[in-house]
């Protein structure tokens, strides 16, 4: 056992080689933050982006920069830019609120610039930077309504340029056109896990441009990615162009993709003209397992060739499903390698083993590599264990383009399941007579016995049943490469492995998938949050999975991962006057339960009132340290930032125009006669502050706006405001204890009467 001199002599040698761990400092953003803005508590808090301190005084390698996201949810204008970096053993992190009152969602919403939109959600070119919107395991940072319907490339959610080891986990990222761009020069350490990105339009989900460094040096595991996937006509100024779909993965090589489900769902919206593939990967050191791809835009694994005698080596993809619920595409490929515009060089130890290929016409895997690549070299390249279903004799499964220079055992095809006939595969060979390959006649034709598989069946469960004979305990043993199946379960259970991604597990735990729940009930409760609610009619569920969606009939994106034994959730941060659709499902290591039957819920529109007519203060959203009570909305205390009461009223403009604020207010003295006043955004301090002059009880007073004058003569008396035609929101801020709001209007502002000319 070492004393603690050694110990002390390892610290102070890890302190001298820079690597020890720092104790970081915390910094806090908070947009409704009242003290000093200095960024060093809550109640101090930045209140805004753009004032973030960074670097030597502010936020440095080690510290973590905390984001409120209130008790419900927070929108927070304009974008995020990172201004340091972190090192290796002390990154900065940035966080949503943890504790209560700040840990609801933060939103970087962008649905002002419209849909040519050209900013990024949030710029980190610099390195060794974490992003995490955990709050107890589920993300509450929310990137949205950032796209661009005429460039593919434009608006991006979360980019960077040259930085490395930067790190996104727990984010969600809507209605974008790509979601994280990362590295514009040769890097690695760049993870995405456990985020969410649905409603991607443009060119790409997730981006490692030069991804290297090596197997395992870039991860991308437990997401669920949504890409769009649209064909009609294009958008005016794109004549002629061909709109498909973006991308799911884009990266070069060196890279882990696990655990992740990718869905390509059809769209009426625009998307981009991209060539949609799920994954784009043209280099080497990959390793793409336990993976669930359903429906393909062109290809699920499009690997190929971006430059001149590229090779494709150390590529290992097992234990996934790859499946299509919808056609989408009319010739879809689940893995194909292929010449772009330059030739592969070399496909050397490529192993797609243990993989279910379901509801394609043909082509399930494919190596195209015609002309230019006939002098192609290759070794050790094999398609082992695969289930491949949903097609018929006459169509190639497998389509293998042969070289001259391919060694004797360039490929090897054994083991595998044919759902139908013998005519399953083709070796095209164009190059030569001989093709240098071998193939196995332990292939196998029939479907498998799985706990439920009809072709496209959008329930389908590819686990082995018991008693089936054609897949279990008819594998090759691959535990050089691998040695679980995709839930984890140890390889072999039988007396050997069996074919495709599970193992049959007769040994412990669930044998057979939990009941479906049962009676799904939703209920909007306020403008922003739905209660779900459920019968649990299984005792062996692990937990249940919430689905949400704008469309009853599909599109549906999960939600929650809820434990076990609930029988009720609550969705926040919605958007208000909006339907929602739910399902819900049971699950555990045998498999998921059926959905329940859809339900849904609108969420409560805002209230909104004409111009012209008074309204009662009090019928407005009020918080504290306002308070409604008979006399009308006041606070007891004197706040001179926005920490005071805050009181919102959304008025229907219908006829563009000038417009006033106008309320009926008890200004009784002048230590309390003033609020903060704006339309459509909080007030700006101290240009927003509202004076009044003494009243005499109640009187009715335009608002003005102090702007450079001074409190006795403001710059605008009263504040016209320019509105076009729809709902805006009047903000009305506490200033002054006593200072009395009644009722307040929203007045057009009169045309001055027109001249009589003589």
């Amino acid at each position: 056992m070492f004393g603690l001199g050694f110990r002390a002599k390892t610290i102070a040698l890890a302190m001298v080689m820079g690597v020890a761990p720092l104790h970081g400092a915390s910094w806090y953003v908070d947009k409704d933050a009242s003290g000093a803005n200095n960024g060093t508590s809550w109640a101090n808090a930045w209140q805004g982006f753009g004032a973030i301190v960074w670097g030597a005084a502010g936020v440095k390698a080690g510290d973590t920069l905390f984001i409120s996201g209130g008790t419900n949810s927070k929108v927070y204008p304009g974008s995020l830019t990172v201004g340091a970096s972190g090192t290796p053993a002390n990154p900065i992190t940035i966080r949503v609120g943890q504790d209560a009152g700040h840990n609801g969602r933060v939103i970087l919403d962008f649905s002002q610039l419209g849909d040519k939109a050209d900013s990024w959600g949030i710029n980190c070119s610099k390195s060794d930077v974490v992003f995490d919107g955990s709050v107890n395991g589920v993300s509450r940072f929310e990137v949205r309504n950032l796209y661009n319907i005429v460039s593919r490339t434009l608006a991006v959610g979360l980019g960077g340029g040259t930085g490395e080891r930067i790190k996104v986990r727990y984010m969600t990222f809507t209605n974008v056109n790509n979601g994280v761009r990362l590295g514009n020069n040769p890097g690695q350490g760049y993870e995405v896990s456990n985020c969410t990105f649905t409603g991607i339009r443009g060119d790409e989900a997730i981006e490692f441009s030069y991804s290297s460094g090596g197997l395992g040096a870039n991860k991308i595991f437990n997401n669920y990615i949504e890409t769009l996937f649209y064909q009609g006509p294009p958008p005016p100024g794109k004549e002629g162009a061909i709109y498909s779909g973006p991308d799911g993965v884009q990266a070069g090589g060196s890279v882990d993709v696990y655990n992740n489900t990718f869905r390509v769902s059809r769209s009426t919206d625009y998307t981009s003209t991209q060539h949609p593939d799920t994954l784009q990967l043209p280099g080497s050191n990959l390793r793409i397992y336990n993976n669930e791809f359903i429906n393909v835009g062109d290809s699920v694994m499009g690997l190929g060739s971006w430059w001149e005698g590229a090779s494709h080596e150390n590529i290992l993809i097992y234990n996934n499903i790859l499946r299509i619920e919808e056609d989408l595409d009319p010739t879809p490929q689940f893995i194909r390698f292929y010449n772009n515009s330059h030739a592969i060089a070399r496909l050397a130890n490529v192993k797609i083993l243990n993989n279910v290929f379901s509801g394609a016409s043909s082509f399930h895997v494919s190596f195209t590599l015609g002309p230019g690549a006939a002098s192609a070299t290759g070794e050790g390249n094999e398609l082992k264990n695969n289930i491949f279903l949903g097609s018929n004799d006459s169509q190639q499964i497998i389509r293998l383009k042969s070289s001259p220079n391919f060694s004797p055992n360039a490929w090897t095809v054994s083991n595998n399941v044919f759902e139908n006939g013998t005519s399953t595969l083709q070796v095209l060979n164009e190059f030569s007579t001989t093709a240098q390959w071998s193939a196995s006649t332990s292939d196998r034709v029939g479907v498998p016995q799985f706990v439920h598989y009809v072709n496209k069946d959008a329930n389908n469960n590819y686990r082995l049943q018991a008693g089936d004979s054609v897949a279990r305990d008819a594998a090759l043993d691959m535990s050089s490469h691998f040695t679980t199946d995709r839930v984890n379960v140890l390889r072999p259970q039988g007396g050997a492995w069996d074919i495709g991604p599970y193992e049959f597990d007769a040994s412990g735990g669930a044998t057979t998938p939990p009941d479906p729940p049962g009676a799904l009930l939703a209920s909007a409760i306020a403008t922003d949050r739905i209660t779900l609610s459920w019968s649990d009619n299984s005792d062996d569920e692990s937990g249940f999975q919430l689905e949400r969606s704008l469309s009853a009939g599909g599109g549906f994106v999960p939600v929650a991962g809820i434990a076990a034994n609930q029988t009720n959730f609550t969705d926040s941060g919605l958007q208000p006057e909006t339907l929602y659709h739910y399902r819900l499902r049971a699950y555990n290591g045998a498999g998921n339960s059926a959905y329940t039957s859809v339900a849904g819920a609108t969420t409560a529109a805002i209230a909104a009132f004409a111009t012209g007519a008074f309204v009662d203060a009090t019928s407005g959203e009020v918080t504290a340290p306002f308070s409604a009570g008979t006399d009308g909305v006041s606070q007891t205390i004197e706040t001179t930032d926005l920490s005071g009461g805050r009181a919102s009223y959304y008025f229907d403009v219908t006829v563009a125009g000038e417009y006033a604020v106008v309320a009926e207010v008890d200004a009784p003295d002048a230590s309390a006669n003033s609020f903060f006043v704006n339309v459509g955004a909080e007030p700006f301090i101290p240009d927003a502050m509202w004076h009044i002059p003494v009243t005499t009880g109640y009187e009715v007073r335009p608002a003005s706006w102090q702007g450079s004058g001074t409190f006795d003569n403001p710059e605008f008396v009263p504040r016209y405001f320019n509105l076009g035609v729809g709902q805006h929101e009047v903000v009305i801020r506490g200033r002054e204890a006593g200072a009395v709001l009644k009722t307040i209007a929203l007045i057009k502002r009169p045309q001055a009467p027109t001249p009589n000319n003589p």
